[in-house]
């Protein structure tokens, strides 16, 4: 049996194989995800394909979620988390320029 690259991905992380993901990894997840929201703001798309779309968006939310609850609090988490929703305001910031 042939894997994809995200179904590659999620074996090697359930597997425990690697501790940290590259940025190439993480841009392949991404641009997934982006393919799920362009179906979901396609604006000759139907309803019914568009809310199924949606509702794999929540899917994902609600898995990663679950993981961050279950995993532990480590000490630079709360820097690296202030860091990252300043890059968020400035990017919004800078968008609404």
């Amino acid at each position: 049996m042939r894997l994809d690259k995200a179904s590659f991905l999620l074996v090697k992380l359930c597997m425990g194989y690697k501790f940290s993901y590259s940025d190439q990894d993480i841009s392949a997840v991404h641009r997934i995800i982006n393919s799920i929201r362009r179906d979901i703001t396609y604006s000759k798309g139907d309803g019914f394909c568009q809310w199924q779309a949606k509702q794999d968006i929540y899917r994902l939310k609600f898995i990663i979620d679950d993981i961050i609850k279950q995993t532990p609090k480590f000490s630079l988490e709360d820097d690296w988390l202030r860091e990252q929703e300043k890059n968020q305001v400035m990017k919004i910031l800078k968008d609404d320029l």
